[in-house]
């Protein structure tokens, strides 16, 4: 099952993606019991949204051995937690911004490129993130 979160006439919704790529309603809360209800539209009458909205985004920060080891870094004896903006959370198709002192820095081998983090909510396979499909914006 296919849970996702879509608007549909400015409003935002909960449903499940058939796999004809029909949108079933979900009634209720996609974190609690729930009922599949009749098609409501078809995917492709959408814009996908955000899996969720959160309040805070909670990361862990030097949780890779080898990436501790070749930044000169020791292991932290407590885990180093760090936040990011709930903004931090796009859509799928949405443009991952940056400034172009990341891409100068990280990209332009100033570092590893192990600082930009990327999560992946469901299952399946992501497509490798190349300068192609980062979109640079001055803000």
């Amino acid at each position: 099952m296919k849970i996702l979160r879509y608007e549909v006439g400015g409003e935002a919704r909960y449903g499940i993606l058939e796999e004809d790529a029909s949108i079933r309603q979900l009634i209720g809360s996609p974190f609690e019991d729930f009922e599949v209800g009749d098609k409501v539209a078809q995917l492709d009458q959408v814009r996908l949204l955000a899996p969720v909205v959160p309040d805070k985004v909670i990361g862990v920060g030097l949780n890779y051995k080898d990436h501790i080891e070749e930044s000169g870094k020791e292991l932290p004896a407590f885990p180093m937690l760090f936040m990011k903006p709930s903004t931090a959370v796009i859509a799928p198709e949405e443009s991952i911004m940056t400034s172009p002192a990341a891409i100068t820095r990280c990209w332009g081998g100033g570092c590893s490129g192990r600082g930009q983090e990327t999560g992946f909510p469901y299952g399946g396979s992501p497509r490798p993130i190349t300068n192609q499909l980062l979109s640079i914006r001055d803000k």
